[in-house]
């Protein structure tokens, strides 16, 4: 007699691991979630696929929790003063240090923002 075995299959962006039943396909490549999906659409779309040579799994992610509240300081001025680099009546430009991002994805596609169609 034999058992079905799920089939373990591994995100093409990420590394996590995604079971048959749950993979996302797409261009005959799996992945554990739309957002993996997307983050490698918005690469394969605009020719920044280069960014898988960075390494095997380069969009890993984060195994912190992060707080709702953790930016509301920002609705201060005085304390959102240091971080605007420009100003106008209609817009607003700020500078971020970011060590912690949900993954290195994020960060790469925000560098790489201007060749994204």
């Amino acid at each position: 007699m034999s058992s079905l075995v799920d089939h373990q299959l591994t995100c093409f962006h990420c590394g996590e691991k995604v079971t048959a039943a749950a993979v996302v396909s797409f261009q005959d490549k799996d992945f554990c979630c739309q957002g993996c999906k997307a983050v490698f659409q918005i690469l394969d779309q605009s020719s920044l696929c280069t960014y898988y040579d960075l390494n095997q799994h380069p969009g890993v992610k984060s195994l912190s929790t992060t707080d709702g509240h953790r930016f509301a300081f920002l609705d201060q001025v005085e304390l959102l003063a240091p971080y605007v680099v420009f100003e106008s009546t209609v817009q607003q430009a700020v500078r971020f240090h970011l060590p912690q991002m949900h993954c290195s994805s994020c960060l790469w596609l925000l560098e790489n923002l201007s060749q994204v169609n």
